[in-house]
């Protein structure tokens, strides 16, 4: 049996089988090379085992490589394991130290001074003991104290399109992987892609994998990118590596066939689970409307319920105050007037004429003070009915208030200085008489009866912006702060009022009239220093009273 050199001829057909002849301290062995990776070294756990002390753990590393065009493949040798640590002696190839070498037949190695190892490609699958022994080493083993170190010598000279190859180990990958140079002629083709490609060559850059990848690279000046192609009914994602040092495209390919069909199926999925949502979410919608509406409602129901309800307390707290207000209020002057007729009764026979009148003007003033008392209830009772009557009229705005400012000048028993300031340019205006008697009676007599004996009332008139603006002003006890938020309450009164007598219905009714008329009040008051009421209420002037026709009606 003859040992053939390795070479690359026409006769790719022939099958050519790499052996490995070692020698070491168990003697010579020979290994037939039909894996893709071999680990060489004296640990037990490495494929082909170093029988020497002299040899590291992990010494070398053997790479099945296939020649693309020939379709023979061949092994290159590397110093040291896969994660890049090197051997402690190195390699000694052909009498040259190396790091990693592509083999060729006859090629001798030296592991260390008592092991080697030499090359051979064999045209027999099986290796007789003839064949064996004519497989000799062509030199004694190396003097056994000679140690090879490599830490500072270069790789021998080989390709770069070698070492890029080598670097990522494409013979072990289960995946095909195409090489072409720029011209688009095929430079390689690992063991998957040609078994998987097998018209490649035929078709050449017509064929699906290599189609468009020069244009692309060339054109886009793209050194990588990813791309999905058909082959049949298998689909790629194929990854394209330009490298521009060797200028070599390589390429990967990955079947995701079985991922396509599940993201379409997860397409279908989602568009089926999305209509399903939007029909649910469109449901939800028709519910959630139904439910707003009802919610809505219940609300809407809810809150007549609490206004009802805070009415009602509010109509409560009323009825309580009244009765108070009414046991106290009216029990003075009740007292006052069965007192004073029954001394008319009994001594009216000895008593002069000018004292009898004494007594009756008594009851007279307390009868006219319990009659207010009433009236400013039953207006209280027409305003929280919403039955205040609103009719507007012209009247001339200097006339009405002096003719009210006189009135209270008349009444006043406490010789109280009522001065009345107007400044006002208007002449007349549609004012309801009634509720602005109700206005200022309330306001001038409050004024006056928290206000010491003789001292000064002022009641101010003007215009503002279409606004007609009095104010009431003494020099009175003042309002506490606390009482000024509840001021405008029914029956409320403050806490520094003491004895003097009332309902705390007056300001109350002023704050209805105003609200009537859509104007505004103001309370601005100092303890012991005096009270200013001012109030704000739209102006619509008037030229000829007799024609005058109300535009305009009281706020609801």
């Amino acid at each position: 049996m003859s040992v053939i050199k390795q070479e690359n001829t026409d006769k790719s057909q022939q099958k050519h089988y790499p052996v490995f002849v070692i020698e070491d301290t168990q003697g010579r062995r020979v290994i037939s090379l039909d894996k893709n990776i071999y680990s060489l070294g004296r640990s037990p756990t490495n494929s082909i085992i170093l029988n020497s002390k002299l040899v590291s753990r992990h010494h070398a590393t053997l790479l099945r490589v296939t020649n693309s065009e020939s379709k023979s493949y061949s092994f290159q040798i590397i110093d040291g394991d896969l994660q890049g640590n090197h051997s402690t002696n190195g390699l000694i190839i052909n009498s040259k130290p190396c790091l990693s070498k592509l083999l060729q037949d006859q090629d001798l190695i030296y592991f260390g001074s008592d092991v080697r190892a030499k090359y051979f490609v064999s045209s027999h699958n099986l290796l007789d003991e003839e064949t064996l022994g004519n497989l000799q080493f062509d030199n004694p083993l190396i003097d056994p104290l000679e140690t090879f170190v490599t830490n500072d010598i270069p790789l021998e000279t080989f390709s770069e399109e070698a070492l890029v190859r080598l670097a990522s180990f494409p013979e072990l990958l289960p995946i095909p992987i195409i090489e072409i140079d720029i011209d688009g002629k095929i430079t390689y083709l690992n063991p998957v892609a040609n078994a998987e490609l097998t018209n490649i060559y035929a078709v050449n850059l017509e064929h699906p994998v290599l189609a468009g990848l020069l244009v692309e690279v060339k054109n886009n000046n793209q050194q990588f990118f990813r791309r999905e192609i058909q082959i049949e009914n298998t689909i790629f994602e194929q990854s394209v590596h330009y490298i521009a040092e060797s200028r070599l495209i390589r390429s990967y390919l990955i079947d995701i066939t079985e991922r396509k069909q599940a993201e379409a199926h997860i397409h279908q999925l989602n568009a089926e689970l999305e209509k399903r949502v939007q029909e649910r979410t469109q449901e939800l919608l028709n519910s959630n409307t139904q439910l707003e509406a009802e919610i809505t409602k219940r609300k809407q129901i809810e809150l007549e319920l609490r206004n009802t309800l805070a009415k009602e307390k509010e109509l409560s707290e009323l009825k309580s105050r009244f009765i108070t207000m009414a046991s106290h209020e009216f029990r003075t002057p009740l007292t006052t007037i069965l007192g004073s007729a029954e001394s008319l009764e009994h001594y009216s026979k000895k008593w002069s004429d000018e004292k009898k009148n004494i007594y009756l003007k008594r009851i007279q003033e307390t009868v006219k003070y319990m009659t207010t008392m009433l009236d400013d209830v039953l207006l209280m009772g027409k305003i929280e009915a919403g039955k205040l009557e609103f009719n507007p009229k012209p009247l001339l705005l200097e006339k009405i208030f002096g003719e009210l400012v006189e009135e209270m000048r008349l009444s006043n028993s406490k010789h109280h200085l009522l001065k009345f300031i107007n400044h006002s340019k208007c002449g007349y205006a549609l004012l309801d008489e009634k509720l602005l008697r109700q206005i200022i009676g309330n306001l001038i007599s409050n004024a006056i009866k928290y206000s010491p004996s003789e001292s000064t009332v002022n009641l101010t008139l003007a215009d503002e912006d279409e606004l007609i603006v009095f104010q009431v002003q003494d020099q009175g006890i003042g309002i506490p702060t606390e009482d000024q938020e509840r001021l405008f309450e029914p029956f409320h009164r403050a806490n520094n009022i003491s004895n003097i007598p009332g309902t705390g219905l007056g300001l109350s009714i002023v704050k209805k009239s105003v609200e009537a008329y859509g104007g505004q009040i103001i309370v601005e008051s100092e303890i012991n220093v005096g009270t200013k009421i001012t109030v704000k209420l739209p102006l619509k002037e008037a030229t000829e009273p007799e024609k005058i026709i109300p535009e305009w009606q009281p706020r609801k």
